[in-house]
């Protein structure tokens, strides 16, 4: 295995029944991809690694690297019965915002006495893009003393680590930027803002930061938004995304429009980004606060609406790319 770059050793000091925060020490050093045996090093090894020199067309990432396990922490976190053979697991809570995936990997390390272990995980491009992090926790798997002066119930988190970010492709997320997404069941649902039948609802509680739940009691589409961005399901979850981003920011730049000043200044910060994002390009300007002084005079020009709707819907359709999304789906299809 290649050296790595280990970060300094952590002096733990003994507090029984504490969770240690940031003391596992998880390092990856190589790669492969699609199950293949020959691995690679990663340039530099740490907290952040990008693995963005590869051909579009991978299907599994194996990230390979070392937990270290000091003596100070198993002697923290485990009563003095439990040393020679401690009862716990590694594992890798992995969290993808672009795929919206929330998933813990078991780790294979059979026994976490002192010293230094091999860590290996497997993820897939159906269920992961962008960019991922890897949370490491350690969890004690078996009941101990409940007389101990230790955390020994079964199941419970002992420690954890810095979570280490992984960059694997360069996806946009420019929607996801400025207007963070979530799924949510609508059913049942007590608020009229969620009706049952909806696909999505730009959510306007909190005026300082919308949101955009989907609807997650559509299954099918739900798991199109939640696939990855290569394959047949790869180019569905683009078109989808589109047909429900359009109309969303359309209503995000008509709200700005109404909330606009003649100088340009804004109601809310993130009318301000989308301005930087969005106005520039409606009207092939460079600063902000301009596309904002436009866009507040064409809003208020007589009979200007038609022109605002028009040059909205072209501008988002060329900042979402719909037409390579649903030309790359249509040919797959054919």
């Amino acid at each position: 295995m290649a050296p790595s770059k280990k970060r300094g050793s952590k002096s733990i000091p003994k507090e029984p029944l504490r969770y240690y925060e940031g003391v596992l020490d998880l390092t990856f050093e190589e790669f492969s991809l699609d199950e293949d045996d020959e691995f690679f090093e990663i340039d530099s090894p740490g907290d952040e690694i990008s693995l963005q020199k590869w051909e579009d067309d991978w299907e599994t990432l194996t990230l390979q690297g070392s937990l270290e396990i000091t003596h100070d922490l198993v002697e923290a976190v485990f009563p003095e019965d439990d040393r020679e053979d401690p009862p716990a697991e590694l594992v890798l809570a992995a969290d993808c915002d672009k795929t919206h995936l929330r998933e813990g990997h078991e780790t294979d390390i059979a026994n976490f006495t002192e010293g230094t272990h091999e860590v290996t995980v497997t993820v897939s491009d159906q269920r992961y893009a962008g960019s991922f992090r890897l949370h490491p926790i350690l969890v004690r798997t078996e009941p101990g003393d409940p007389d101990a002066d230790y955390r020994t119930l079964e199941g419970l988190a002992l420690a954890d680590g810095v979570p280490v970010r992984v960059k694997i492709d360069d996806v946009s997320e420019g929607g996801d930027r400025l207007l963070p997404s979530y799924f949510k069941s609508f059913s049942g649902s007590e608020q009229d803002r969620f009706p049952d039948d909806a696909v999505f609802v730009v959510d306007k509680s909190d005026l300082d930061r919308p949101k955009l739940f989907v609807n997650s009691d559509h299954e099918s589409i739900r798991d199109a938004l939640k696939s990855g961005p290569r394959g047949y399901v790869g180019h569905v979850m683009k078109v989808y995304r589109d047909l429900i981003f359009l109309p969303a920011f359309t209503e995000l730049t008509l709200w700005t429009a109404q909330d606009v000043q003649s100088d340009g200044s804004t109601a809310h910060d993130w009318q301000d980004a989308l301005l930087s994002h969005i106005g520039t390009r409606m009207y092939g300007v460079e600063d902000a606060s301009k596309a904002g002084e436009r866009l507040h005079e064409e809003l208020h020009e007589d009979e200007a609406m038609t022109t605002l709707l028009d040059r909205t819907s072209r501008t988002l359709q060329e900042y979402f790319s719909v037409h390579k999304s649903m030309n790359k789906l249509v040919d797959r299809i054919r």
